[in-house]
């Protein structure tokens, strides 16, 4: 998720640097973001055959409010840039302002999963504003000496991490816990989430480096496409749930998986996008 959030930041650059207005960029987003959010929960509700109970209905708009929730917390660090770039010319000090906030802020309906996407996303938008800066500075490096620091800091990092390291498990928020050993966490969790998501990165670009045509083609698709991925793969997860509980943890079936999910993904996405309203509807798509 650091690495997708990173990635969102960089190419939100690319939106917002084209001058548009307040009005255009926030219908933007809605469109592109809350529309797909919708509906795929509409089509999640009738593919699980809920009641229409009050019950249900119930959990149905709590569903939309927390489900999907990369999408949210895109769609919020989203508004975020939008009001510092347009309203405070993108002050450094104000991103770094609202990540201090963030720790006094309460957990709740996935707010601790937003903040913590949140400096990921400004990064990436950033990075990409000062490209050009930043390049002249890192061209002097070697990519793969840069690449085994940052793989060497990451392995001692992740020797550290344990279960309080899950956002799931210890929250964001300092509110009603020790300070100290929050902000610990927090801060810890950014780390080893900035650093695998360099590490993917940097392998990335030596991939495409190489010229290698295919490779190039399959990357381009499945990026171009990690939006539907997403959505779509979550489908699976009940099933998987379902049927795999019993099975120890196995790193070849757990490969197996992963490359039918995306491609199950990707073919029902082509097919969706051929007609132009569900492009629209389910993938935000023009």
């Amino acid at each position: 998720m650091p690495l997708f959030m990173l990635i969102s930041g960089y190419f939100f650059y690319v939106t917002v640097a084209k001058n548009q207005s307040v009005k255009r960029l926030i219908v933007n987003r809605t469109t592109r973001l809350l529309l797909p959010i919708l509906s795929w929960n509409i089509i999640y509700f009738f593919i699980y055959k809920y009641n229409f109970s009050s019950i249900q209905i119930t959990y149905f708009i709590k569903s939309i409010i927390t489900d999907l929730w990369f999408l949210w917390a895109v769609f919020w660090c989203s508004f975020i840039v939008i009001f510092v770039r347009k309203l405070l010319h993108d002050n450094i000090y104000i991103y770094v302002l609202v990540f201090i906030v963030s720790f006094i802020i309460p957990d709740f309906l996935n707010l601790d999963l937003y903040k913590f996407l949140y400096p990921y996303f400004v990064i990436g938008y950033l990075f990409h504003r000062n490209k050009e800066n930043i390049s002249s500075i890192t061209s002097k490096l070697k990519p793969i000496y840069l690449l085994s620091i940052i793989t060497i800091v990451y392995l001692i990092l992740m020797s550290l991490f344990n279960t309080d390291s899950y956002i799931y498990t210890t929250g964001f928020t300092i509110i009603g816990k020790q300070i100290i050993t929050q902000i610990y966490i927090d801060l810890y969790r950014f780390l080893v989430g900035l650093a695998g998501s360099i590490i993917v990165i940097l392998a990335i670009g030596f991939l495409l480096k190489q010229n290698v045509t295919n490779s190039r083609k399959i990357i381009a698709k499945l990026g171009q496409e990690s939006l539907g991925i997403y959505i779509i793969s979550g489908f699976f997860l009940p099933l998987l749930s379902n049927n795999t509980t019993q099975f120890s943890l196995n790193y070849l079936y757990t490969i197996i998986e992963t490359l039918i999910i995306i491609l199950t993904s990707y073919t029902l996405i082509v097919f969706l996008k051929r007609y132009k309203l569900a492009n629209k509807i389910l993938f935000g798509g023009r």
